[in-house]
């Protein structure tokens, strides 16, 4: 009993890094275009100023 729930633990943190990862990648990859966005706002404010 104890060996299956050490595989069972071990296959649900392997599952949860890997979604991790992804909802990480995916959240760089929707922020990338608004941080670019920012700075080029600054880079055109600083000109401005």
């Amino acid at each position: 009993m104890k060996t299956t729930i050490d595989l069972d633990e071990m296959k649900n943190v392997r599952g949860g890094n890997s979604n991790n990862t992804i909802i990480l990648l995916g959240t760089l990859i929707m922020l990338a275009p608004a941080l670019g966005i920012v700075l080029t706002i600054v880079k055109i404010s600083i000109s401005v100023s």
